[in-house]
């Protein structure tokens, strides 16, 4: 049939809906269906969009015809398709009419037309729906009563709610086993159905399910066989207000086709989904750049929150685990490894945490006269359980959350676990986490960050303790403090922190289940002979490190410990002569000075040492240096690093590259330490860490974790465990930042954005150079353009800062740095513009737009109006730096590079002028 008799034939519908003729609708309808010749007729005349507001179906629910809508339906029309707006028929429907859909449904149930069902769920159809106010049964108490297993697994698979009364006092189970029908018995057990609810109305109130089945032996079986918990199609219920939660079928073939193929074509929905993905190694956060849309990042899949990602995680029905104001925690007194008193101090160590989602913690010992009134938490350790070290085992169902671990490590993993469902889940009354069977352990053994104090930005202790409590919150059991030693100064303590300080942290740690480990270097200055001057400075220092596992060496005194070469070199048996570690302590080595060893002297090293495999750029070969080592019998620690130094935002992406080649191309590695390098003129801020230590964290528990996933996971990952910014937004701007500042180094490279090979830049960032060293910045390839087109992107980041909704304790200072990091941006973009025009159009046989004449080249004035901009910017420098970390030689070392500039651009001030200026500024 050509399209004007399509058209014909809609218009002919059109006017019957306008005029009140359900007859004339029928029997078109009706003549379509019998047309052979031309079985796409009848789909192409009621599912084209015919209409302003859409299809046929849109066009009576907007006119409100509540008989012409029945009979469309009744004709096949599909519910699920949208108008140019985007929006389905269900969202035009009025209550009314609202209950032609829900009869749809209902008769679609009783008929066992599954493509049909699952077309009217993806159109909005609430599946919690119910028959009448007099009977109250939802399509699955419908399903249940027609006898088809399919249709119930059709439901169930899709949220249906397994445990809902209807007005005799049943729930679905209740009627299939009144009705004696084993197998859809076995499908509501299955999927989580509650057991143990009582009949509330009629001839069996006061029975459970069990009760009933007396004498169904065929029932009994099932009600008494393992449960084996399985998983909705989406982890989301069905909402009728968010298409996004839809599953949506273009025909009734390809919603069969679903139900046996599954979703993806690949999925079984009668196995379990295994919700941990697999990895690519895949960086997409360039791609973002050119779209200047600063989103929220919060995502609707909740489960995908948890970090790190749990190794297995099984979702079951029905009802959900419930709490409203206390949560009840029984620690079992017979664990085996583990005192009750120790399981409690874990739990009240976090009890702050249960505070602040409005829970109280209530702690007691699990006995025979425990009784168990309401939702509640079952804790046990016993190391026979456990499949391997840190595993722990969480199942959670209507009424219990059940953990199982090996011991206390373990613990406190699964505590970390339990805090982050009940905030994903949290709403404001009551906080409602599904049935859940959670599998978990990590990849790793030691996992760890190191923090650099050797110069540059060091932390208050209240601000320190705010740090790493949130890195034990990811897991992490291993805090690395690098410190740097002088020989030129008398034998006195060289660490930024006082040994009660480091004591402090120590036993900070401990508490939270991690070990903080020594990192001893040497300054450049320090050669081998000063060794013995150092010994008893070593020793003050690492008498403060005696509960510590591992003692680590920096770069420069593994060398010496190594030798220079392999004839000459100390003997390894005589370490305790330059660094006193203790017996029980095993001394970690910086991988460099073996990069060029010999076989034969790799060999004859012992098998005690730990080699750390230091790495910053993006596309470091771990397979290269790592795979001889692995192959004779010895043990390494991979570190990658946060490529957060010497930028004012870093570069996420060489961080993520760097640390996921870390965490899955090392073959028998021991552990994960991501690295925190700071260095003299530190001018970016502790945010732009937190990419690379949430990568680090993840990946070192679970190294399966897919690299797409990762990367368009981050922001989101950021807002919910470090910013805690239910606006969602303070993790993309911290990302957009870094990502502007790596796009400047790439095309000043001429380096295509997908391409982050050989990042960081060693001299660092762009950026960072045009306030520290403008004169020596490259401009072959950059033009103004590049520069206010990331100036422009710097702006609409931080005109969403105002947007935000962080709940962290730091809030305000975090803005504060993220605004100073902007304006720094976008003041080191106004330098190299100038220094741009300036050079602009030099002679022709360079081959170049531009040449770097420097600072001197640009006008009085403008050199004036950037110093000024930069003298304000000092200051609250300044003021920033001090809010959170101790001022000292890292704060003198970075305003310093800063004043540098300024006498660059104002070379006729004198010193004092400049800081006179500087004090005069006003605060901001």
């Amino acid at each position: 049939m050509s399209q004007e008799d399509v058209s014909a034939v809609v218009t002919n519908i059109i006017s019957a809906i306008d005029a009140e003729r359900t007859d004339v609708i029928c029997t078109a309808i009706s003549e379509m269906k019998k047309n052979t010749h031309d079985p796409e007729l009848l789909p192409r005349v009621l599912n084209g969009l015919h209409t302003e507001e859409g299809t046929l179906l849109h066009y009576a629910t907007k006119k409100g015809k509540v008989d012409k809508v029945r009979a469309l339906l009744a004709g096949g029309a599909d519910p699920g398709i949208q108008n140019q707006e985007g929006q389905l028929p269900m969202e035009m429907a009025s209550e009314q009419l609202k209950t032609v859909f829900n009869e749809e449904l209902l008769k679609a149930t009783a008929q066992s037309n599954l493509g049909r069902v699952c077309q009217l769920l993806a159109a909005g159809v609430d599946i919690h729906l119910t028959d009448s106010p007099e009977m109250l049964n939802t399509p699955l108490h419908w399903a249940v009563c027609h006898g088809n297993r399919d249709m119930v697994q059709c439901l169930c698979a899709r949220g249906a709610d397994l445990n809902v009364f209807n007005a005799r006092g049943l729930t679905p189970v209740h009627e299939a086993v009144k009705r004696g029908d084993a197998s859809i018995v076995e499908e509501l057990v299955n999927y989580g159905a509650d057991l143990e609810l009582q009949v509330s109305l009629g001839e069996n109130v006061g029975q459970t399910a069990l009760d009933m089945a007396e004498g169904k032996e065929s029932v009994m079986q099932v009600l008494r066989a393992p449960r084996h918990f399985l998983e909705p199609i989406s982890v989301s219920s069905h909402n009728t207000e968010s298409k996004a939660n839809l599953v949506r079928f273009d025909s009734v073939a390809s919603s069969e086709n679903a139900l046996v193929n599954g979703i993806n074509g690949e999925a079984d929905l009668q196995s379990p989904k295994v919700l941990s993905p697999s990895h690519t190694n895949h960086v997409d956060f360039a791609s973002r750049f050119d779209n200047t849309n600063i989103e929220s990042s919060n995502g609707d899949d909740k489960l995908q929150l948890l970090w790190p990602a749990v190794q297995s995680i099984k979702q079951g029905g029905g009802k959900p685990f419930t709490v409203s104001s206390v949560l009840h925690v029984f620690i079992s007194p017979q664990s085996v490894g583990a005192t009750a008193s120790d399981m409690a101090y874990l739990w009240n160590m976090r009890r702050y945490m249960f505070d602040e989602l409005d829970l109280e913690l209530n702690l007691n010992i699990l006995t025979p006269l425990s009784t168990f009134d309401s939702p509640h938490v079952v804790c046990y350790i016993n190391r026979h359980l456990s499949v391997q070290p840190g595993a722990y085992r969480l199942t959670i169902t209507p009424r219990q959350m059940k953990v199982v671990c090996g011991d206390l490590d373990s613990l406190s993993s699964a505590i970390c676990t339990i805090l982050q469902l009940l905030s994903l889940y949290k709403s404001k009354t009551f906080v409602v986490v599904p049935t859940l069977l959670i599998d978990d352990w990590p990849t790793l053994p030691h996992r760890g960050v190191l923090m650099d104090v050797s110069q540059g930005r060091i932390p208050t202790i209240d601000n320190l303790e705010e740090y790493l409590d949130t890195i034990s919150l990811l897991k992490m059991n291993k805090i690395y403090l690098y410190t740097r030693f002088q020989s030129n100064l008398p034998p006195q303590w060289q660490c930024p922190y006082s040994s009660n300080e480091v004591l402090r942290i120590s036993e900070f740690c401990q508490k939270r289940r991690m070990q903080l480990i020594p990192v001893v270097e040497v300054g450049p200055r320090v050669q081998f002979e000063d060794l013995a001057k150092l010994y008893s400075v070593f020793q003050d220092f690492l008498a403060c490190f005696e509960n510590a596992d591992f003692v680590s060496a920096g770069p420069r005194l593994s060398s010496f410990i190594l030798g220079q070469t392999e004839e000459d070199g100390p003997g390894i048996s005589d370490i305790q002569r330059y660094l006193p570690i203790l017996s029980h302590q095993t001394l970690q080595l910086c991988g460099y000075p073996l990069h060029d060893l010999s076989t034969a002297f790799l060999q004859h090293l012992p098998p005690s040492l730990v080699f750390n495999e230091y790495a910053v750029k993006s596309d470091h070969d771990y397979t290269k240096f790592c795979t001889p080592l692995a192959e004779l019998g010895m043990t390494y620690f991979v570190c990658p690093g946060t490529a957060a130094w010497n930028s004012l935002a870093g570069c996420p992406e060489a961080a993520i590259s760097n640390i996921f080649s870390a965490a899955t191309t090392s073959e028998g590695v021991l552990g994960l330490v991501v690295c925190d390098w700071t260095g003299k003129g530190h001018l970016n801020h502790q945010p732009f860490s937190w990419p690379g230590i949430m990568a680090a964290a993840g990946l070192g528990w679970n190294n399966n974790t897919d690299m797409v996933f990762l990367t368009s996971s981050l922001p989101g990952l950021l807002n919910q465990h470090v910013f805690k910014d239910h606006a969602g937004l303070l993790g993309s701007i911290v990302l957009e930042l870094g990502t502007a500042e790596t796009y400047i180094v790439q095309r000043s490279r001429r380096q295509p954005i997908e391409d982050f090979s050989d990042m960081p830049e060693e001299q660092g960032s762009i950026l960072y150079r045009f306030l520290t060293h403008p004169d020596g910045v490259p401009l072959e390839f950059l033009s103004a353009d590049v520069l206010q087109h990331v100036t422009r992107h710097v702006r609409k980041c931080l005109t969403k800062l105002t947007a935000t909704d962080s709940h962290c304790v730091q809030v305000s200072i975090i803005k504060q740095e993220l605004q100073l990091t902007g304006e720094l941006m976008m003041l080191a973009c106004r330098i190299g513009k100038a220094l741009i025009l300036s050079g602009r159009k030099p002679d022709s046989q360079t081959g170049y737009s531009a040449v770097n004449f420097g600072i001197a080249n640009l006008t009085v004035t403008n050199r004036t109006d950037l110093a000024n901009r930069l003298l304000e910017h000092i200051k609250e420098f300044k003021q920033v730096w001090c809010q959170r970390s101790t001022p000292g030689n890292g704060l003198a070392d970075s305003v310093q590079r800063l004043r540098s500039l300024v006498k660059v651009l104002l070379p006729e001030a004198n010193h004092l002028q400049l800081l006179e200026i500087e004090d005069d500024i006003p605060g901001h």
